[in-house]
């Protein structure tokens, strides 16, 4: 078992903390991978604004108000925002869980140690039987 599941499964606030980190990792990753497609989109979107501006300057029309560009440009910026947050929010979650384990540590380790003899002692017995 390594180090972190062993204090993950005594240890509440270190789970706690590890789930935490893992939510907001899997968030942005989705909000990277939302940032990817909507550049795309915003891409996509210009020539077919540029086409119904054409086809409402042919018919005499003013400028379609409405902007799938514009609209995905939105959604881009406010995604890219998210993302930049959520990058902070992760490294704030690493630094709470390093000052968690650092103010723990010597409590966490005498707890183990005590626990320790223990486990011997019962290992000892099964293996005589």
């Amino acid at each position: 078992m390594n180090p972190e599941d062993l204090a993950r499964s005594r240890f509440k606030p270190v789970a706690k903390a590890l789930e935490k980190i893992a939510r907001l990792g899997t968030e942005l990753q989705e909000t990277r991978a939302q940032v990817e497609r909507l550049k795309v989109k915003v891409k996509d979107a210009a020539p077919g604004d540029r086409r119904a501006y054409a086809r409402a300057l042919s018919e005499g029309k003013a400028r379609p108000s409405t902007s799938a560009e514009a609209k995905a440009r939105d959604e881009l910026a406010d995604a890219e925002l998210k993302a930049e947050a959520l990058a902070l929010a992760v490294d704030a979650a690493l630094d709470e869980r390093a000052k968690l384990l650092e103010q723990n540590r010597a409590g966490w380790q005498r707890q183990a140690m005590r626990s320790l003899p223990r486990r011997r002692s019962a290992t000892r017995t099964r293996s005589a039987s």
